[in-house]
């Protein structure tokens, strides 16, 4: 009888075959791709090298747009020029692209082929007689991914199928197995000597007991250190809205106290916003599933968004600009892709910068109100004529910008509309123009009906106190409320008021036998209550609180909502 590998070696085995053979895909594809690439520009270069030499770069660059719609290869160009160690862009079509001066300042040759990514090429060019001048081609294919997307699919079906396979086989093998320990129990009650077939295979069966007790043994210590690694996803989950309660509780009071200036208030803010990041990526680490986050619409602080913005657009432009900000008195709280606000706010500023004489001011201003955030970036520049503010936006149209395509604006306002905001544009000739980006308020709203009151349900000292401050704080408009520390504590009042109510409910409560899911489901209350926890995202906790039909979330959601009564 042969005695099979175990699991791991063979699943091993198999994942090393398909890793293999799906990289041997990838180098075929990365190789035809590099060399069309190669093939394309090189065309490209020989038939305007003459056009180029005698000075007539701006009659290839136009005719690079018909090659690039004739090419299903050539996605994207741009044309930049080096000045003074920065990336001045000057033309760009096609598919927009990043590109950084570190891309293009070292080149060895005059046309160089980079690998940039995932079945993604560039080619860098240096225009002849004008090394300033850098024309750069982004190419990529559609094909060429959905070939390697479709052969890696195939080849892992097969080595599934493999696997699947060989399993049964082994099941079969241990149905034979089984048959002879029966056979072996029955020779050892009823006959003096075990049988022909069973002496046979008692060599094998010895060695494949060792086996089993050896996957049996291993299996153990696997488990015991999942355990141990759910322990610490608990831990850390713990941990971390302990963390954010207490930076809530520290963020209350800096917005309180008068007494603390606003520069120093900016650096504590900034210090709290790193510690929370530095608790999320705690709390990420210990999950075992993470969402992508890339491309993804999030709750963002415009405040601190521009801030970002506007501190890298100083490192980059230096002393021949002079960029103020002017951020709103409370939150300014809205929903975006982080990646499309800051590209879209930065192409903004830089057409502020250009269109005004150097070290004139630029002005970023937030304003928020209770229905909308609006972000204004005014310059003090030479201004659009109104017949030209009608077409700002367009695909194409530029004002008052060599090399301009109007690509940026018009993606910039493609963005807002997106997310249901608007995009407007006022100019004076000579007197400057302000751009407005309004997008829909993200601050929550809690509403209460006359007479109804808002019930906390809280186990942390410091988040009650500063619920309690907000709440106080808001005067003639407080609402009737009622905050408790225990379980015991609300069950008594529910049992003794008939006053209507809503309840916001922490999720983890300590010294409690149950969590405040579990509470509210009891009291059958969930379509008066809202649970309100750090771990809002968490997708066991939102998934129970949807079974009983009740909302989640975060605290800090509850704190920057509005209360209207």
């Amino acid at each position: 009888m042969s005695i099979k590998k175990n699991h791991f070696s063979r699943n091993s085995l198999c994942l090393f075959a398909v890793i293999i053979l799906i990289s041997g895909i990838y180098g075929i594809c990365d190789y035809y791709l590099q060399s069309i690439s190669k093939e394309l520009t090189s065309n490209w270069v020989q038939t305007e090298a003459i056009a180029i030499q005698e000075g007539n770069l701006l009659t290839s660059i136009t005719k690079t747009q018909r090659f690039l719609i004739s090419s299903s290869y050539i996605k994207g160009v741009r044309l930049v020029k080096i000045e003074r160690g920065q990336l001045q862009p000057k033309i760009e079509f096609g598919e927009p692209f990043k590109l950084s001066y570190r891309d293009v300042s070292i080149l060895p040759e005059n046309l160089t082929q980079e690998r940039i990514g995932f079945l993604h090429q560039r080619a860098f060019l240096k225009i002849p007689q004008r090394e300033d001048f850098i024309l750069v081609f982004d190419v990529k294919s559609n094909f060429l991914n959905l070939l390697f997307a479709v052969s890696s699919s195939i080849i892992v079906i097969l080595i599934v199928y493999l696997i699947w396979s060989l399993q049964r086989l082994e099941q079969k093998e241990a149905q034979k197995r089984e048959a002879l320990l029966k056979l072996a129990i029955d020779d050892l009650l009823e006959n003096e000597s075990p049988s022909a077939v069973l002496e046979k295979e008692i060599p094998g069966l010895v060695k494949w007991w060792k086996v089993k007790k050896s996957e049996l043994e291993r299996t153990r210590a696997i488990s015991a250190e999942q355990q141990n690694k759910i322990l610490l996803g608990e831990m850390a989950t713990r941990t971390v809205h302990d963390i954010k309660g207490a930076l809530r509780n520290i963020r209350t009071i800096v917005t309180i106290c008068k007494a603390i200036e606003p520069s120093h208030k900016d650096i504590i803010e900034k210090s709290l916003e790193k510690v929370k990041k530095i608790s999320q990526g705690l709390l990420e680490s210990t999950r075992s599933v993470h969402s992508d986050e890339q491309n993804k619409q999030v709750r963002l602080n415009a405040n601190l968004q521009l801030n970002s913005i506007i501190e890298s657009k100083k490192i980059q432009y230096g002393s021949s600009v002079y960029l103020e900000m002017q951020p709103s008195v409370s939150p300014a709280v809205i929903i975006s892709d982080p990646v499309q606000f800051e590209r879209s706010i930065s192409n903004l500023i830089d057409n502020a910068i250009e269109a005004s004489p150097i070290n004139n001011l630029i002005r970023i201003i937030v304003v928020n109100d209770n229905n909308s955030v609006e972000i204004i970036i005014q310059d003090s520049g030479k201004g659009i004529s109104p017949e030209n503010i009608r077409k700002i936006g367009t695909k194409g149209f530029t004002h008052g910008k060599i090399g301009g395509t109007g690509i940026g604006v018009f993606y910039a306002k493609k963005f807002v509309e997106e997310l249901g905001g608007q995009f407007s544009v006022e100019s004076k000739l000579g007197k400057g123009t302000k751009v407005r980006l309004s997008f829909r308020n993200a601050i929550g709203r809690i509403f209460l009906r006359p007479n109804e009151h808002l019930l906390l349900l809280e186990d942390q000292n410091y988040i009650r106190q500063a619920a309690k401050l907000k709440l106080d704080g808001l005067g003639n408009q407080k609402p009737q409320y009622q905050i408790f520390s225990t379980t015991s504590e609300l069950e008594t009042w529910l049992s003794t008021s008939n006053a209507t109510f809503k309840l916001y409910s922490d999720h983890f409560l300590e010294n409690e036998s149950e969590t405040g899911i579990q509470l509210i489901k009891r009291l059958g209350i969930a379509d008066r209550s809202v649970l309100f926890t750090s771990a809002f995202d968490d997708p066991t906790i939102t998934q129970a609180a949807s079974e009983i039909g009740m909302e989640v979330i975060s605290k800090d959601e509850f704190f920057n909502a509005q209360i209207i009564t």
